[in-house]
C-alpha cells in the first residue's frame, strides 16, 4: 500500500500465532518492493480504476511472478453505477452520466452540510464528520479515480508484454444488465471486471483473445 498509515492499520490487526502471517509493505504498484520472480501469483483486488499506471502494474506484476505465475485482477470499470466513488453521498445510480463532475461535488457537500446538520441534532459522536468523509471521497475522486473503461483495459493488456490470457469475465449486479453485455458500448454499463493473466515470455494477449472470452454475468453478490 502507498500510505504508511494503511499498513500501520494492518500491522496492528495482524495475528502473530497465525500459520501464515501475512507481511505489509509500503510501496507503489507499478514500482513494488520485491525482487524479481519472487512469487506465482499477485492480485489486484478494485485497484485498476486507481492506479496512475495501471499499464506500469501490469509490467511490475509481470516483473514480480515466476514464469507461468498469475496475476489475478478484479475491478469495477468507471461506467458501473457508481464509478465516481462518492457513494456515501452521490446515492443516485449513473449520476455521472448526466451530472459533471462540478456539479457531483457540489450536490456531495451539499448533503454532507444536510448530515451535519441532523448529526448535531442526534449528538453522536463521530470518528469524522460528514463534511470530512465528503472532504475525503472528494480528493479521491479527484486525484485517484483513473476512469477506467473496458475499452481502455483491453487496450492496456496488449501493451505489457509477456502475458497469456487465461480468463476474461464481466459480471453484472442486475440479471437486467446482462442483456447489455454483448452490445457494442452499451457493455461499458456492465458491472465489473474478472481477469486472469499468466506470465507467458515471448507471448502478448491479443483483441483477438478478449473476443473469444467467456462472458459471465452473475447476480448481485451482496
Amino acid at each position: 500500500d502507498p500510505s504508511k498509515l494503511a499498513c500501520a492499520v494492518a500491522f496492528a490487526f495482524e495475528n502473530p500465532m497465525d500459520s501464515c502471517p501475512c507481511q505489509f509493505l509500503v510501496g507503489d504498484g507499478a514500482q513494488l518492493p520485491l525482487a524479481a520472480e519472487c512469487c506465482d501469483l499477485a492480485t489486484s483486488q478494485d485497484g485498476f480504476e486507481h492506479f496512475p499506471d495501471p499499464v506500469g502494474v501490469l509490467r511490475e506484476a509481470n516483473r514480480i511472478l515466476e514464469p507461468g505465475g498469475r496475476f489475478l485482477i478484479h475491478f469495477a470499470t468507471y461506467y458501473t453505477q457508481y464509478g465516481p466513488h462518492l457513494y456515501n453521498f452521490i446515492r443516485v445510480p449513473r449520476a455521472h452520466y448526466f451530472f459533471s463532475d462540478a456539479v457531483m461535488i457540489e450536490a456531495a457537500r451539499q448533503i454532507a452540510v444536510e448530515l451535519e446538520r441532523r448529526a448535531a441534532n442526534a449528538q453522536r459522536p463521530m470518528r469524522e464528520t460528514p463534511m470530512e468523509q465528503a472532504e475525503r471521497e472528494i480528493y479521491q475522486f479527484k486525484h485517484f479515480i483513473n476512469r477506467m473503461t473496458l475499452k481502455r483495459f483491453k487496450k492496456i493488456v496488449p501493451q505489457s508484454l509477456g502475458w497469456r490470457l487465461v480468463a476474461f469475465h464481466r459480471y453484472c449486479t442486475t440479471r437486467r444488465e446482462i442483456l447489455f453485455l454483448e452490445l457494442p458500448y452499451l457493455d461499458e454499463l456492465c458491472g465489473a471486471v474478472i481477469c486472469v493473466l499468466e506470465k507467458s515470455p515471448g507471448s502478448a494477449v491479443s483483441h483477438d483473445d478478449f473476443r473469444r472470452a467467456r462472458v459471465c454475468g452473475l447476480p448481485r453478490l451482496m
